[in-house]
């Protein structure tokens, strides 16, 4: 988010406490938003109705900027969750390309589908009669998802590194 709009110095943080691993992350979000001279605003929200009022509380705080942490509530109700960030005008990293896919400004996430590639992969070399303890650990791809169309209906001009990183585009 500080490399897409580097004017921010306020950042919001939505996560969802009934989530382990979010709860896990708070204490290093804080410390990071320090490391970098941010201002981090942090809300909980376990609903789209609370996801929408955290928002409206970014927005009313003049917060222009917020991460929302990967959450299978915003996932399942992606096009919603990305309505949420376009109508309160607020300039939203998500947790998962689908929400940037279907509105959202932003994502950076694994790529879901190449984890089901590499799982198939392990699959057919264990079929083969290779040995579940003797393959080699393979870790995610990651990808930055930026909607251009968004960007323009929220007005905010997105770094030109942002948009040279992204994987996908969306006009």
């Amino acid at each position: 988010m500080q490399e897409a709009l580097p004017e921010v110095t306020r950042v919001g943080r939505v996560w969802n406490p009934d989530n382990p691993i979010a709860r896990d992350q708070v204490d290093l979000w804080d410390a990071e938003a320090r490391a970098r001279g941010l201002s981090l605003r942090s809300i909980r929200a376990t609903s789209l109705e609370e996801l929408d009022a955290a928002f409206a509380r970014l927005a009313a705080e003049k917060i222009r900027a917020v991460v929302v942490n990967g959450d299978p509530v915003w996932v399942i109700n992606s096009k919603r969750a990305a309505e949420i960030g376009l109508r309160h005008r607020v300039a939203a990293i998500w947790g998962h390309l689908e929400i940037a896919e279907a509105g959202g400004l932003m994502a950076y996430a694994p790529d879901i589908l190449d984890l089901y590639r590499q799982a198939a992969g392990y699959v057919k070399r264990i079929l083969d009669g290779a040995k579940p303890g003797d393959l080699p650990i393979q870790y995610p791809r990651w990808k930055l998802v930026v909607n251009l169309k968004t960007a323009k209906a929220i007005g905010v001009t997105l770094s030109p590194a942002t948009l040279a990183r992204a994987d996908q585009i969306i006009q």
